[in-house]
């Protein structure tokens, strides 16, 4: 499926599991390598950014199913931006609906904008939903602290598993894009001038502020971990102290009456 918005002189192009033809029709109309072609049409595990004198090419990735990263291709140019992958992207639909309904009144007059003030506002949009969830994490995580206070191993255990799941899934996909942004603030200056050396810097402190959340919650996490280990450690022991006196009366039980 493609999608078109046009915002202020920029085109936004977004594509949802697009065809070859598809594919083929825009790097044509954008005139965009041969080999971008390619790597659009086929999935890439690792984040990346590559650029020409006109063009950047950023591959990222966002946890946004259980258990998977989903990959969405940027292509920016001066005056146009392409997303391309393969389901749907929550935050990208919301993304389309603020800019279908004109100017959003929380975005500066920018003067001379471009394709990369709209990269700077989208990947704030896919950044909200991770940095909600690693908060409400961090909240999950406060009351697995009273559960551990409850001495309910069962619940905690079971807390602790899913939630190591999705801080993982959000490390994966965070952890990579602090090196493409810090190397976007470079081919960035080279594209669209020392005007957008702030948007840049911008987005590499978003990316730190979040790679910040993530360490917090593992920090917990550990925690948490290493106490409810401890208090298992410390149960076992008291139930296997009970278990040796228990059998030791037995067996003294069963001598006596032997003797007798």
């Amino acid at each position: 499926m493609l999608k078109k918005i046009k915002y202020k002189n920029t085109a936004w192009v977004d594509l949802t599991n697009p065809s070859r033809e598809e594919v083929s029709e825009l790097t044509a109309e954008y005139d965009l390598p041969t080999l971008t072609e390619d790597e659009l049409l086929h999935p890439s595990h690792r984040a990346k950014i590559d650029w020409t004198n006109d063009h950047l090419y950023l591959v990222l990735h966002f946890p946004l199913s259980e258990n998977s990263l989903t990959e969405i291709d940027f292509l920016i140019g001066r005056d146009f931006l392409i997303t391309v992958h393969y389901q749907a992207v929550p935050a990208l639909m919301e993304f389309a609906q603020i800019l279908d309904g004109g100017d959003h009144g929380k975005r500066k007059k920018e003067e001379n904008f471009h394709a990369g003030h709209l990269f700077y506002y989208m990947i704030r949009e896919l950044y909200n939903p991770l940095e909600e969830n690693l908060e409400s994490l961090q909240r999950k995580l406060r009351q697995i602290g009273d559960q551990i206070a409850a001495a309910n191993e069962t619940e905690t255990v079971r807390g602790l598993a899913v939630i190591n799941r999705q801080i993982l899934d959000i490390r994966r996909s965070i952890e990579p894009q602090k090196e493409i942004f810090r190397l976007l603030g470079e081919v960035g200056l080279k594209l669209y001038g020392a005007q957008f050396s702030p948007y840049a810097r911008a987005l590499f402190a978003e990316q730190t502020h979040l790679s910040g959340l993530i360490k917090n919650n593992c920090e917990i996490f550990a925690e948490l971990g290493q106490t409810n280990q401890s208090l298992l450690l410390i149960k076992t022991g008291r139930r296997l102290q009970l278990l040796i006196f228990l059998t030791a009366g037995c067996l003294a039980a069963i001598i006596l009456s032997l003797i007798v």
